[in-house]
C-alpha cells in the first residue's frame, strides 16, 4: 500500500492529453533535437566523434535503467513528485548543456538529463496506466491497437496524431469535437 493519498482523476481524455503530453514531448526532445547536430558536436566540444556517440549510447542506457529505479520510487512517493522532479532535472540540465563547451561535462550532463527524462517517462506512463486501467481489457486493447496502427498508416504525422486523439476519444466515449473517420483525412 502506498503512503500517499489516492485521488480520483476527474479530467476528460482531451484535458489529460494536454496535461501529460508535454512531459512525453520533453523526454523525446532530449534525443530528437540533439541528433541533427551530432555531426557538428566534435568540433563544438573539441572532442572525437566517438565521445559524442557515447553521449547517445549513455543517454539511452540511462533512460532504461532510470525507469527501473524510478518505477518503484513513483509507487512509493507518488506519480506527481517523481514527474515534477524529473521535469526539473531535465530542464535544468538542458540549459546547462546549452552553455557547456567541455566534452567531459557534456557527457555527465547528458547522463543527468537522461535521469530526468526517465523519471518523467515512468511517472507519465504509470499515471496513464493507473487512470485508464478501469477500462475493460478488450476496449483498452482495441483502443491501443487502433491508435498504434493509425499512426503507422499516415504519411503525415501531425494529421495522424490528430486522428489518434479523435479515435481515442471516440473509443472512450469522450467528446472531442466533430468525429472523423480513420480514412477521411
Amino acid at each position: 500500500m502506498s503512503a500517499y493519498k489516492t485521488r480520483l482523476w476527474t479530467y476528460s481524455l482531451p484535458v489529460a492529453l494536454l496535461l501529460l503530453a508535454p512531459f512525453n514531448i520533453l523526454a523525446s526532445l532530449g534525443m530528437d533535437i540533439y541528433l541533427p547536430v551530432v555531426p557538428a558536436m566534435p568540433g563544438i566540444l573539441g572532442t572525437s566523434s566517438e565521445v559524442v556517440q557515447l553521449t547517445l549510447t549513455l543517454y539511452m542506457i540511462m533512460l532504461g535503467v532510470g525507469q527501473v529505479v524510478f518505477g518503484p520510487l513513483s509507487d512509493r512517493l507518488g506519480r506527481r513528485p517523481v514527474l515534477i522532479l524529473g521535469a526539473i532535472i531535465f530542464v535544468i540540465t538542458s540549459f546547462a548543456l546549452a552553455g557547456t563547451s567541455s566534452a567531459g561535462l557534456f557527457v555527465l550532463l547528458r547522463l543527468v538529463q537522461a535521469i530526468g527524462a526517465s523519471a518523467m517517462l515512468v511517472a507519465l506512463f504509470a499515471t496513464i496506466r493507473d487512470v485508464y486501467a478501469i477500462m475493460d481489457r478488450d476496449r483498452a486493447v482495441a483502443l491501443s491497437q487502433t491508435v498504434g496502427l493509425e499512426r503507422f498508416r499516415s504519411d503525415r504525422p501531425s494529421v495522424s496524431t490528430a486522428k489518434d486523439v479523435r479515435l481515442a476519444c471516440r473509443h472512450t466515449h469522450v467528446s472531442a469535437g466533430p468525429s472523423i473517420e480513420a480514412d477521411s483525412v
